[in-house]
């Protein structure tokens, strides 16, 4: 008899057992869910750190944005490109040469007589 309760026990305990492991089990693969996505964005701003440190510098835009910066071409769009250009003028001058200086020599062998 004692045998059969002692198995009935087992049996409980299994069951009991098996429930706590598949609680913990769902808690883990939560977890890895968890950091999977971590991971994920700790990895883009380490692309994007990476990308802005030694990425392309120039101003290149998107088609998006040329949208916007044709607002500051208004006044080129508004001019009228026919008119005449002021006629530049060219100034000539001569430049002055730098003074030349006169190298005094030392006289070190004088001696008074």
């Amino acid at each position: 008899m004692s045998n059969t309760i002692n198995i009935m026990e087992n049996t409980s305990t299994a069951t009991v057992t098996i429930e706590e492991l598949m609680k913990e089990n769902s808690l883990l693969k939560q977890e890895i869910e968890e950091l999977k996505v971590k991971l994920r964005w700790f990895e883009e701003q380490f692309r994007l750190s990476r990308q802005k440190m030694y990425g392309r510098s120039s101003e290149k835009t998107n088609s998006g944005e040329g949208e916007q910066l044709s607002f500051f071409n208004e006044a080129e769009k508004e001019s009228n490109a026919e008119a005449a250009e002021p006629a530049i003028e060219e100034i000539t001058y001569k430049r002055r040469k730098r003074k030349g200086y006169r190298r005094i020599q030392r006289v070190s062998a004088c001696r008074w007589l």
